[in-house]
């Protein structure tokens, strides 16, 4: 009995034996061709719209969860503050686990300035060896400024420690951390960025994409036209 793999590959042989013909047909039918290539040109950059909305709710909803101790992971507590921080404006970029050497995320901020980040998802405050430790993985990476952010508390010691780093330090606990985040929350994603999107009804948005996808799709067609050197039609 045929097994899947040779049965895919079969089918996909004799769709692509069927449509060589078609291609050939399109060849020498350059009028069917561009609206073809235009409308499907269109079709894939509607779709490639879709997909980064999708993908733009996922994470909202993935940072919306409602602890951030008891609802993530350590890898997923990182990848929460890496977006926190994403949203906040920062260039933001997670390091791997096996060569993090003391820093979790970098960022960069507006003036390119890079900033270490150390994420402690713990429930027992941050005692002032943790701040050490931070401090010389920020020596040893050559960097000026870092921020150590926990779902816990500092303890005094710990404050101590970073106001007398010779790097500048940011301490950011749990309860500053929950307010960055209710603040990026309020940062709905939208399919499009303009105001007026936001402001129709979902059957008008419809509508407007609907347009906007027969316009975008005309105006490549007529762009195919001219490419192909096909007579437009007048009627």
């Amino acid at each position: 009995m045929m097994n899947r793999r040779t049965l895919v590959g079969l089918l996909i042989f004799l769709l692509l034996l069927g449509l060589w013909p078609f291609g050939q047909w399109l060849r020498q039918h350059p009028e069917v061709l561009a609206p073809l290539l235009g409308f499907g040109l269109a079709g894939l950059l509607f779709a490639l719209l879709l997909v980064g909305y999708a993908w733009r709710v996922r994470r909202q909803a993935f940072l919306a969860r409602e602890s951030l101790y008891t609802d993530y992971g350590p890898f997923e507590f990182e990848q929460a503050v890496a977006e926190i921080f994403r949203r906040l404006g920062y260039k933001v970029r997670l390091t791997r686990k096996s060569a993090d050497k003391g820093i979790d995320i970098w960022l960069w901020d507006a003036h390119g300035q890079r900033i270490g980040v150390q994420c402690k998802r713990y429930a027992k405050p941050i005692a002032a060896h943790h701040i050490r430790e931070f401090i010389g993985a920020l020596v040893n990476a050559r960097v000026d400024m870092g921020v150590f952010v926990t779902t816990s508390t500092f303890t005094d010691a710990a404050y101590e420690t970073a106001r007398s780093s010779p790097v500048q330090l940011r301490l950011v606990d749990g309860l500053e951390l929950g307010r960055l985040r209710d603040r990026v929350l309020g940062q709905e994603p939208h399919l499009l960025p303009w105001s007026w999107w936001q402001r129709l009804k979902p059957w008008q948005k419809v509508l407007v994409l609907a347009g906007m996808y027969l316009l975008t799709g005309l105006l490549l067609t007529l762009g195919f036209w001219l490419g192909l050197g096909v007579a437009m039609p007048l009627t």
